[in-house]
């Protein structure tokens, strides 16, 4: 009788507070809290309403970055207003980069969206911001390697070249030395 009793009170917890059960409204903020980029809400007036941890690791060194603070402070002036303006327009940016202020010198890939109200009308920017630095510095460094083999390359093609020309020449010297001596 106490197992069963003590089934239906777990089951009664279950169902009353939608355990296991994996809901939007439930896993939201465990998404944005765990998302590995970085993820800024900003209203019309470009309050930060939500931002993650991971955007205060890219954008602030790690520091919090504080709800009511705009989001055209924690990005260059410049770079937030072109992909405001570009949202409000065409409603998304993708792949826009950026390089954040010298105190982190970051190189990131910023994607945006436009974030509407249930009637539809504009409400506010999404910003998923993604940090790109290593893969920028590994390209630069590809870029330098590339044009090392590049020059490799073409001093090797002009030695063998050389080299080709002076066995051409004695090859030539050669025929004539041969063909000389059967005249003789």
């Amino acid at each position: 009788i106490g197992i069963i009793i003590f089934s239906f009170l777990i089951s009664y917890a279950i169902i009353r507070h939608d355990l296991f059960i994996l809901s939007p409204e439930r896993a939201l903020p465990d998404i944005i809290r765990t998302m590995p980029d970085g993820l800024i809400l900003a209203d019309l007036d470009d309050r930060i309403i939500i931002a993650n941890a991971a955007a205060a690791a890219i954008v602030n060194g790690g520091k919090e970055l504080p709800c009511g603070k705009t989001a055209g402070s924690i990005l260059p002036q410049n770079v937030y207003r072109e992909i405001r303006s570009a949202v409000l327009a065409t409603g998304t940016v993708t792949d826009y980069e950026a390089v954040l202020p010298a105190d982190t010198n970051s190189v990131v890939s910023i994607a945006a969206s436009l974030v509407r109200d249930p009637d539809n009308e504009p409400a506010g920017i999404i910003l998923i911001i993604h940090d790109i630095t290593r893969r920028k510095e590994q390209e630069r460094a590809l870029r330098v390697a590339n044009d090392k083999l590049s020059l490799l390359d073409q001093l090797t093609r002009h030695d063998i070249s050389n080299l080709v020309t002076a066995l051409a020449s004695y090859l030539t010297l050669l025929r004539e030395k041969n063909y000389d001596q059967k005249t003789s």
